[in-house]
This record gives C-alpha cells, structure tokens and sequence, in this order.
C-alpha cells in the first residue's frame, strides 16, 4: 500500500512539475497595443494543448499550478463546470451547405485556489485558447489569448491582467466586461 502512495505521489510530482515548466511567464514583452489599456500585465508562453489535454483527462478534478512570476503562482482544482449541454451542437455554414457539428472540444472549468477562502476560478480550454478569470478575495485576474489584442500573434501566448490595472476609459476594450 504504501509503494503504491509513493509511487503515485512520484507520478504526480512529475506531471506537476511538467506543468511548471509548461505554464509560466516569460521574457518581458511589452505591447502598445496593451499599454494603452492596462497600466500593467505578463505575457505568458503556455503550451496550450499539452494542458488541454490533461485538463481533459481528468475533467472532475484536475490539480494545476500555474506559475505567472516569481512572486506569484497559484495552485488551482479545477472541475468541469457543465455549462455545455450534451446535446450542444454547431452549425457551419460550408461551400456544400449548412453542417451540423455535435458538441464542441471547449473544456469550461470552475474552481478554486489551494488556500485561498472565497477563491473562484472560471477557465475555458482548447486545443489552443485559455480564456477566462481568477478571484481572489477583492482582486480578479484574466488571462486571453495575447492575438484578442495583437494582431498576428502565436496562439502560445497569453496575456494575464488584473482588473485594478485598466486603465479609466478602456474597460470596454477587455473580457472582463463581456462576463
């Protein structure tokens, strides 16, 4: 029993770790195109697919770390939200017609943060988005797709924002006021 709990806890010490080198921020870019809406930010590099897929894997309690600097990581337990009924489906309008698509490969997820009373984490995943919010107490964090305000940028970057740093007059211009 017990080289079973070691070794279990060895798998997930590696696939955490895993996740840590996955999921941080990186060099410091800055963005005219940011710096007229937020007073501060991070991009962060995320290889997107590679936590979708784990995300998925275990969609009712997925434990995630996800670092954002050096001063700052969270450990999130994420579970699939059911916001997406299983009878959802798409209908895409093709040069053969209308066809319809059933479900979809989004993954929204609700949570929490380890050790953080009154946390709430709303993300949604896909193979290569990460979209949605992380609150603490009086502060709430987004992170989007880096492209939603740069054109032309890689779907591995993300930016991730505080609702305290947009700046007066650009609120209309961020996810936060379209959830």
């Amino acid at each position: 029993m017990i080289f079973k709990l070691v070794r279990f806890s060895s798998l997930f010490l590696f696939i955490f770790l895993g996740f840590l080198n996955q999921i941080s921020a990186q060099d410091v870019k800055k963005f005219s195109e940011l710096d007229e809406v937020f007073s501060s930010y991070e991009i962060m590099k995320i290889d997107a697919r590679s936590f979708y897929n784990t995300v998925k894997s275990s969609r009712n309690g997925s434990a995630v770390k996800l670092k954002i600097n050096d001063n700052t990581e969270w450990n999130l337990i994420l579970e699939n939200s059911e916001i997406i009924d299983p009878s959802y489906y798409v209908t895409e309008a093709t040069e053969n017609g209308l066809v319809r698509k059933n479900g979809t490969t989004a993954l929204p997820m609700n949570g929490y943060v380890v050790g953080q009373p009154k946390s709430r984490v709303s993300l949604t995943f896909d193979k290569e988005f990460i979209y949605g919010f992380i609150s603490l107490g009086s502060s709430t964090y987004f992170i989007e797709p880096l492209y939603h305000y740069v054109k032309g940028m890689q779907t591995d970057e993300f930016v991730i924002y505080s609702t305290k740093d947009i700046i007066p007059g650009e609120e209309k211009n961020v996810v936060m006021t379209n959830i």
